[in-house]
């Protein structure tokens, strides 16, 4: 599979013979030397951006219509931060950078394609997951393992849901800890029963409260892959229960 947005790029008229973008994303360093001694030490690491080359070519039914295919791929390679299909369970948001198109000049109904995209999410993403835990009446803390999928960390959205029924569910404030760097997002409000009260965004860094933004207190956390430790602390009085839920998509360095 080779689409990018609605264009296929993998049919019996265009037929991709050549994907680059098993290599790992740029890598941005910030190193600085140590006083009195040797070497340096790494204040800081970020993956900016991924470039992805795409070869091929167009086979037309007739010479007449190769100048109309290649018409329709500019103009679906003309949009901006499209779906880039390159496996079943994964895809990229890319921008094409440069479309090369060369003609045979021995058969009109055959031209060979070059493409390159850039990625300003490095990472490829995969199908939306979704995990899910009750926290029982009268319990104020609880401690879920949660299992992160890809070759990259994730940055979850975590949900509580509030019990169904009308009026206050007597919880003050939520409180969200990612237990082995120990940082936190904590959110204080009135939690009405029965709606999606509260949804802290580690890939947004943003926090929400009955679909208000809201100020909180703490930082984000980003998730490893495999198992990590969930908190949750609830303040005042958990008369009815609540339901957490932590959503991600899967995150692949190729």
């Amino acid at each position: 599979m080779v689409k990018y947005g609605d264009l296929d790029l993998q049919n019996e008229i265009r037929i991709t013979t050549k994907v680059n973008h098993r290599a790992s994303p740029f890598r941005q360093m910030d190193i600085q030397n140590v006083s009195r001694r040797q070497g340096s030490k790494i204040l800081g690491s970020e993956f900016t951006n991924k470039t992805i080359g795409i070869e091929g070519v167009i086979i037309a039914p007739t010479a007449s219509s190769l100048v109309g295919l290649i018409d329709d791929m500019h103009k679906y390679l003309a949009l901006e931060e499209q779906q880039l299909q390159l496996d079943d369970n994964r895809a990229y948001v890319a921008t094409c950078t440069k479309v090369q198109i060369d003609e045979a000049q021995y058969s009109r109904s055959y031209a060979n394609f070059d493409l390159e995209f850039i990625c300003t999410n490095p990472f490829a993403e995969g199908n939306l997951r979704s995990v899910g835990f009750n926290i029982p009446a009268s319990t104020t803390s609880i401690t879920r393992p949660v299992t992160i999928s890809g070759t990259i960390y994730a940055e979850p959205v975590v949900t509580l849901r509030t019990a169904s029924g009308a009026g206050n569910s007597g919880i003050t404030s939520v409180k969200v800890q990612h237990y082995e760097t120990g940082n936190y997002v904590t959110v204080s409000g009135i939690f009405s029963l029965g709606s999606i009260d509260t949804v802290i965004n580690h890939d947004d860094n943003l926090v929400t409260l009955s679909g208000t933004n809201k100020d909180f207190v703490g930082a984000f956390s980003r998730f490893p892959v495999g198992v990590n430790n969930l908190v949750v602390t609830l303040g005042g009085v958990n008369t009815y229960g609540a339901t957490m839920y932590l959503t991600y998509n899967p995150r692949y360095l190729a």
